[in-house]
C-alpha cells in the first residue's frame, strides 16, 4: 500500500498519522511498557558465525522517528505469530528455497544484504535518479 500509486487523500493522511506519532513520541517517549501494543516487532537474523540483526516487521514509522529524536537502542519484541528467527545455517529450509522459488545462492545474497547494507544505499540510488 506504501509503493502506490497512491492518492493524494491517502498521502494527506498518511502525513498527518505520521505527524502526529512523531509529536506524540516526541512528547511522550517510547513507552511500550506502559503501552504494550507500541512495541516495534520483527525477526531476528542470524550468520553462521553468530552476528545477528533485528529485522523491523512492525513499526517501521516509530523505529524512524524514534531514530530522528536521537534514540540509539529501544526495547523491541518477536511477533508471536511470525517467524522469530531466521538462520543462515538453514537455509535449505526456507520456505522460497524449498519450494525452488529461490536458490540458495540468491537466497544467502539477500539475507546478507541485511548485513551489509544500512539503508544509505537506498539513499545514495534515489539521489542518483
Amino acid at each position: 500500500r506504501f509503493c502506490g500509486p497512491s492518492s493524494d487523500a491517502f498521502i494527506e493522511e498518511e502525513y498527518k498519522r505520521i505527524i502526529a506519532l512523531y509529536e506524540m513520541l516526541k512528547l511522550s517517549g517510547y513507552t511500550p511498557r506502559i503501552y504494550p501494543h507500541s512495541y516495534v516487532g520483527g525477526t531476528i537474523l542470524i550468520r553462521e558465525n553468530g552476528e545477528t540483526k533485528f529485522i523491523v516487521m512492525q513499526g517501521n514509522h516509530r523505529v524512524a522517528i524514534l531514530s530522528h529524536l536521537g534514540y540509539e537502542n529501544i526495547n523491541v519484541r518477536l511477533i508471536p505469530s511470525s517467524l522469530k528467527y531466521v538462520y543462515e545455517k538453514s537455509v535449505y529450509e526456507w520456505i522460497m528455497v524449498k519450494k525452488n522459488l529461490c536458490n540458495e545462492k540468491d537466497a544467502i545474497k539477500i539475507f546478507n544484504l541485511f548485513f551489509e547494507e544500512n539503508g544509505n544505499h537506498i539513499k545514495k540510488y534515489i539521489h542518483s535518479l
